[in-house]
């Protein structure tokens, strides 16, 4: 009994995480990438964004500026986050200092 308990708990938690949408251009150097946490909170759910975004940006050998982000926890089981950044090459002005906003 232990031993299914167990396998379905491991079955549970796989299933927790954030499904991320496709980056989408949106402007000059401009992206929009969107989430929905599962078993997760919106921080959390952010959290994969930024990696998301951050990675993308390093494949192209440019840095991630986060521009504005949004973030709505639907009940203690999932939550939607959306992101708006861009990629820039280093040493752009913008990446000085860099003003973020929350829509």
């Amino acid at each position: 009994m232990k031993i299914f308990i167990l396998i379905v708990f491991l079955a549970l938690l796989a299933g927790c995480g954030t499904v991320t949408s496709e980056i989408i251009p949106s402007g000059n150097d401009t992206y929009f990438i969107s989430g929905h946490g599962y078993a997760q909170k919106g921080p959390e759910a952010m959290t994969e964004l930024y990696k998301g975004a951050n990675a993308y940006c390093q494949n192209m050998g440019k840095k991630f500026l986060p521009v504005a982000s949004s973030s709505q926890d639907f009940d203690l089981y999932s939550s939607s986050v959306n992101m708006h950044f861009r990629c820039l090459p280093t040493g752009d002005p913008e990446l000085e200092r860099p003003v973020m906003k929350t829509e």
